[in-house]
């Protein structure tokens, strides 16, 4: 004959709370430890642990008889409340230092609206500054471009000499040519 299981629905609130009081007596520390594990203090451990015993209560619809089923329920629900106090403690300490921060009351969005990015007008002037100054590499010997670009690119001169077959001196005639025509070219737009 097999035993019909009883539901809380149909468990009253003092069985409910007889088979909780069970499940504490037996697995009490170990829920304890589990709560104290996902808390960031023993206080909000505790809390949780007393969140779960009532939702327990209220919503535990397991076997009465098999107090496994509860545990396994009861670590689920502790490790949840924990998380939602924590939350709960995290969002209060933003708030309040953002409420230090801003000591007026002030509309804390309005002052962070400003961006640091670059506005249209800037976007505009870079465009136009990196279109005249990519004017100015192109007007260099076809070996000083060459040799500025690998250098801006971080490789020595050793490397440039291996790869182009060229001398010291020519690679270093080279990035000084190229750096005084750009200055030079520089200097005649802004006269």
């Amino acid at each position: 004959m097999a035993t019909q299981t009883t539901s809380s629905r149909s468990r009253t609130p003092v069985e409910q709370a007889a088979l909780l009081d069970r499940l504490l007596a037996r697995h009490g520390g170990v829920l304890r430890a589990q709560a104290q594990r996902h808390s960031s203090s023993q206080q909000d451990g505790d809390d949780a642990l007393q969140d779960a015993c009532l939702l327990f209560l209220a919503k535990f619809d397991g076997s009465a008889i098999d107090l496994s089923h509860a545990l396994r329920w009861m670590q689920v629900v502790v490790k949840r409340c924990a998380w939602r106090i924590g939350r709960k403690a995290r969002a209060e300490t933003s708030r309040r230092s953002r409420a230090e921060h801003d000591p007026d009351g002030g509309d804390v969005v309005q002052t962070r609206v400003a961006s640091s990015g670059r506005g249209p007008a800037e976007q505009v002037e870079l465009k136009a500054e990196l279109e005249r100054k990519t004017g100015h590499f192109a007007r260099l010997k076809r070996d000083e471009r060459i040799a500025l670009a690998l250098v801006a690119l971080g490789y020595s001169y050793v490397e440039i000499r291996a790869r182009f077959g060229w001398t010291h001196a020519k690679v270093n005639r080279c990035v000084a040519e190229g750096r005084a025509a750009l200055r030079e070219m520089e200097g005649e737009e802004n006269e």
